[in-house]
């Protein structure tokens, strides 16, 4: 990874309005300094024509470019002239700008890039032999007015609200450690390892924190002083990102859950034009952020293979990758 590359993708980033996980803070705090890296595209005059930071880990000698921990998506930012485009100019402008992108990659043994749901094409990737599977997210996209939010969601929502009046309080909170236990019992009742370490958490939190760019909203229950539920938000100046979600299965009431979703959403509309659920696919995560009332937005999960036997080895172990 270039040292140099990585120096000018901090500058250029100070000038442009990146999204969150474009961040060198984000990717710093989530990789760590020394792990990532990030190709550079500019024009003749040194302006900026698009960025693509990347994750390269290597682990028994297999070299995995992928998605660092608690980023849904990364892969590749544009920068569109300022004049407008016919269709026709602006589609080869991103598969210009794109393959220059791609070509700057390192040598990897597998790739798993997930796309934000902004970047409409893959055809540079394709080209390049990667493959493609479409993941989705919700996205409440006008927060202007709480009371059309509340309308515009399933029925559902305003009973489990109804549910919790008087019975869940829900507090904003500096405790992530707190959060953290009822993160990893949510993993636990799935039968799931926990993806990350406390530390990385803890990490990811101070750096947020230092920046004011999270949120960490907590639910409890009359009766018990621990915290039942847990919601962690993150942001850039455009979008507010409902990271993580966790709860302690046994002390979990009915709309507690919905109760938490809604007051961190009420807290956002005042701030931000848009709130990201950051989709699961799992189909009880899909069915509760649908409830809400959002947009359904599609995006990329590019994926690639060094060569053809170690794409049957990924399949053999497991890993599409």
């Amino acid at each position: 990874m270039s040292a140099e590359r990585q120096i000018l993708y901090r500058s250029l980033a100070e000038r442009y309005r990146l999204p969150l996980h474009f961040q060198p803070w984000w990717l710093d705090a989530v990789c760590g300094n020394d792990k990532w890296g990030a190709a550079v595209v500019q024009d003749g005059d040194g302006g900026l024509c698009g960025l693509m930071p990347y994750f390269l880990k290597t682990r028994m000698g297999i070299k995995v470019l992928g998605m660092p921990p608690f980023t849904d998506y990364l892969g590749v930012w544009m920068r569109y002239p300022e004049l407008p485009q016919k269709p026709e100019r602006r589609y080869a402008y991103e598969h210009k700008v794109m393959t220059q992108l791609i070509d700057q990659l390192p040598a990897f043994h597998f790739a798993n890039i997930q796309l934000y749901p902004e970047v409409e094409s893959w055809l540079p990737f394709y080209w390049n032999g990667y493959k493609q599977t479409t993941l989705y997210t919700y996205r409440l996209e006008d927060l202007s007015d709480p009371g059309n939010l509340l309308a515009g969601a399933k029925g559902s929502v305003r009973t489990d609200l109804k549910k919790a009046e008087g019975k869940v309080r829900v507090e904003e909170s500096n405790d992530t450690e707190a959060f953290y236990d009822l993160h990893a019992l949510s993993f636990q009742k799935q039968g799931l390892p926990l993806p990350y370490s406390k530390n990385q958490l803890l990490n990811l939190d101070q750096a947020a924190r230092k920046r004011h760019r999270n949120r960490l909203f907590l639910a409890f229950v009359e009766g018990r002083t621990e915290p039942v539920a847990g919601l962690y938000t993150v942001w850039d100046d455009k979008t507010a990102y409902f990271l993580m979600h966790g709860a302690d299965p046994v002390f979990y009431p009915a709309g507690a859950a919905t109760a938490l979703y809604w007051h961190a959403i009420l807290a956002f509309c005042a701030t931000h034009e848009q709130i990201d659920f950051c989709g699961s696919m799992l189909a009880p995560v899909e069915s509760f952020t649908r409830a809400f009332g959002g947009v359904r937005r599609p995006h990329h999960r590019i994926y690639k293979a060094a060569s053809k036997g170690l794409y049957l080895l990924s399949l053999l172990t497991g890993r599409e990758y």
